[in-house]
């Protein structure tokens, strides 16, 4: 489906997000997060970077609950809000690229939004809709 908008309306930043069990300091993504925006301060858009693994440390501060530790980056990913969001991309070399999509592309290719119900609550997706509908007002919401 196309919106004819350009392709990054509505988008604010890029979350690149890895995982490192071991260091788990907020301190070593701010470095990340530093070095990307200098390196690449040409690019329109701010890069942002999360540690999948150290997501724990702070989820119930920010959405009010507690979760276990991720085991890996495909392990969190399983548990992002909607299905169409729950989707990464790792560069394997040069030519190759891997796609992580645990419910498929139908639903981004659809502008299909679809809860994640591993670890969303209703609160926090009626939240996200409800903002999204406001810059996609084509998009399908199920509840």
């Amino acid at each position: 489906m196309s919106t004819n908008r350009l392709v990054d309306y509505g988008i604010d930043d890029i979350d690149i997000v890895f995982y490192n069990s071991q260091d788990i300091e907020e301190k070593h993504e701010k470095k990340i997060v530093e070095y990307l925006n200098q390196e690449l301060r040409d690019y329109f858009l701010w890069l942002d970077a999360k540690n999948e693994g150290r997501v724990h440390l702070w989820y119930k501060d920010k959405l009010g609950y507690d979760i276990e530790p991720y085991k890996s980056i495909e392990d969190a990913i399983d548990t992002w809000p909607t299905t169409a969001i729950s989707l990464g991309v790792r560069k394997i070399s040069e030519k190759c690229w891997e796609i992580y999509a645990p419910f498929g592309l139908r639903d981004i290719f659809k502008m299909k939004v679809v809860a994640n119900n591993r670890q969303i609550t209703k609160d926090i997706y009626d939240s996200k809709v409800k903002k999204w509908v406001q810059k996609w007002s084509e998009l399908e919401v199920v509840q």
